[in-house]
């Protein structure tokens, strides 16, 4: 951990009137996970204490991190003692109104959700607000927060060292007081959690890590100049991350394969360190096909998805890609041509 002083917002002025408290852990990118299940399991006994039932809501910044966080904490011993969701764009339409419908009717549950959903989307009794990585943007930050929350709560942003520029952004600075969160955060009491963790690791797909591993590097190649990385920099961060931290395997201890084009779309064209392959057939996870690939937008949003298929036949992404621009990727139209008018039609993340 570095010292606190260089992290610290300094008090610029006259803050607006929160009913919440707002702390950050500044933690390696391969704590995250053990920090957050600690944080949960903890917020989780001190409700139950005081008799209190709350929702907690842990928000990242992509779809797919979302998604692997849920995988993540469903995996975990010990299992979280109420109910846990995930709602992100990923998830179908109708199914997402499911979701908030039946977390409406319940008083206590962990959702996992990406910041995009979570600042569209209505939810009562949030307790506690977990922010695992910095938004897109400071405004997006407040924006949630104010929207998510009523009454009382409990604010925590994790965010990695190279992150620490989100807290010195003047809009944070000026609107929110932060105060860093160091107890309980030890190596020795954090060693245990690691383990479960690590553990949990293993019973998330490898599929979904190649994912998540394509939508870090997309979504923190947007804001690399904020955090100071170079491009070197960052394509070695995400390498550590999805072989280290998320455990992915595969025969030649490579990366998850991105295919040319899309390593092209992300603007990392020529960079070393990416397993880049120039056709589906070139690379194979677990015996059976796993590529990196842009997709048409189903809704012309200018969404770049750049999705992850595990396939026993290569031909199937060409039947895939063709499928999915007759379905209006073009067009930027929906069934019997009617715009898309969701929340995720706005989303530019994996």
């Amino acid at each position: 951990m570095t010292s606190e002083a260089t992290e610290t917002p300094q008090d610029t002025g006259p803050r607006i009137q929160w009913n919440g408290t707002h702390e950050y852990i500044v933690a390696p990118l391969s704590d995250t996970f053990a920090v957050v299940a600690k944080y949960l399991h903890k917020s989780i006994e001190v409700s139950e204490a005081n008799g209190r039932e709350e929702k907690i809501l842990v928000i990242l910044p992509t779809d797919r991190s979302a998604s692997l966080m849920y995988e993540l904490i469903s995996a975990l011993h010990p299992k979280v003692p109420i109910p846990i969701f995930q709602l992100h764009c990923r998830i179908p339409g109708s199914e997402r109104i499911r979701i908030t419908d039946e977390l409406n009717q319940i008083r206590s549950a962990v959702v996992f959700s990406s910041d995009v959903m979570a600042s569209k989307t209505s939810f009562n009794a949030v307790g506690s607000v977990i922010h695992v990585g910095v938004p897109a943007t400071a405004q997006q930050y407040i924006h949630c927060l104010h929207h998510i929350t009523c009454g009382e709560y409990r604010s925590l942003l994790v965010i990695s060292p190279y992150e620490r520029f989100f807290l010195r952004e003047h809009i944070i600075r000026n609107i929110l007081t932060f105060h860093r969160k160091t107890a309980g955060l030890s190596s020795d009491s954090l060693d245990p959690w690691r383990r479960r963790t690590a553990d949990a690791m293993n019973h998330v797909s490898p599929c979904l890590k190649a994912q998540t591993y394509t939508a870090f590097l997309g979504y923190y190649k947007s804001m690399a100049k904020r955090a100071g990385l170079s491009t070197v920099q960052l394509v070695a961060i995400a390498n550590d991350y999805v072989l280290r931290t998320l455990r992915y395997e595969s025969p030649d201890k490579k990366p998850p394969a991105l295919l040319e084009n899309a390593v092209r779309q992300m603007g990392l064209r020529g960079h070393p360190g990416l397993n880049v392959v120039k056709s589906p057939g070139d690379a194979s996870v677990t015996g059976r096909g796993s590529y990196v690939f842009k997709t048409a937008d189903l809704w012309g949003s200018g969404y770049k998805d750049y999705s992850v298929l595990k396939i026993r036949n290569p031909k199937a992404i060409r039947r895939k890609v063709a499928r999915a621009s007759k379905a209006g990727g073009a067009s930027g139209k929906g069934k019997k041509g009617q715009k898309r008018s969701d929340v995720c039609s706005q989303d530019t993340r994996t």
